[in-house]
């Protein structure tokens, strides 16, 4: 995965601050800005107030559950296309696993 798409900091109810970071293999999601599955790569990192620096936690973080709950029905047309999860999606999902 060689390209940043999105960046973005939570912080989880007992006060830890995460950082995720969503790579692609693609630069652009498309016209209809939907993540196609497995082209993507999510670093998730904790901040360690003692070094003041963010320490890598995953490296590959898995979300196969987003893209399994928002599987595409069978023999069904979308008009925009068959991929069904969003970055928005990706980031609320991420958001609350804290």
């Amino acid at each position: 995965m060689k390209h940043l798409l999105h960046s973005f900091l939570s912080k989880s109810t007992d006060g830890s601050t995460f950082k995720y970071e969503i790579y692609s293999k693609y630069q652009e999601l498309g016209y209809h800005k939907k993540i196609p599955e497995g082209t993507c790569q999510i670093v998730q990192s904790v901040f360690d107030a003692d070094s003041n620096l963010f320490k890598v936690v995953d490296i590959n973080l898995n979300i196969d559950e987003l893209f399994k709950a928002n599987q595409p029905n069978p023999n069904t047309w979308y008009s925009d296309g068959q991929d069904r999860v969003s970055l928005d999606m990706v980031i609320s999902y991420l958001d609350a696993l804290n």
